[in-house]
């Protein structure tokens, strides 16, 4: 009996860990890559795309991007970008996608952007750095104004708690 049930649970086992889901893995693009006069290199790779732009919060306007070998779009900012932490997401064919190759996102509320950041300056308070961190936590409280539970999120500064 006890083999019985060793052996249905060993089964079990294996079949759940072939059905674990398979992640996007990333292309072998480089994207964004950040050139040493702080001039941005943008990739992307969609061979079968008409047309294929970029948006940013460094960039006036949509700028399209060049078809290069392989179905790899680039784009290269003309000027170096200042210090600073900024947003950009790809238009293919018209639908607005983040980057595949760029793990660093940010949400807000209903979009998602993908970020990088030009080091030196403010830009390196973006960057996690080897100082004291506070907390953050998160609260469920009674609001009587509306009549219902509302959450919250607090942060308190290091040693706050002391």
């Amino acid at each position: 009996m006890n083999r019985f049930f060793i052996f249905t649970f060993l089964t079990l086992l294996c079949t759940i860990s072939f059905a674990q889901q398979a992640l996007q893995r990333g292309q072998d693009i480089i994207s964004p890559e950040i050139h040493d006069n702080n001039t941005v290199t943008f990739r992307l790779k969609a061979p079968k795309a008409a047309k294929v732009e970029i948006t940013g919060d460094f960039l006036s306007s949509q700028v399209e991007l060049k078809e290069g070998k392989d179905g790899v779009w680039e784009y290269t900012t003309p000027e170096p970008l200042a210090p600073e932490l900024y947003s950009y997401s790809f238009i293919v064919n018209g639908l607005k996608i983040t980057d595949p190759n760029n793990v660093y996102m940010i949400r807000d509320v209903a979009s998602v952007t993908n970020v990088f950041i030009i080091g030196g300056g403010r830009a390196d308070l973006y960057k996690v750095n080897a100082v004291p961190h506070g907390t953050v936590a998160r609260r469920w409280y009674n609001s009587p104004t509306l009549k219902k539970e509302r959450r919250i999120t607090i942060y308190t500064p290091p040693g706050y708690e002391n």
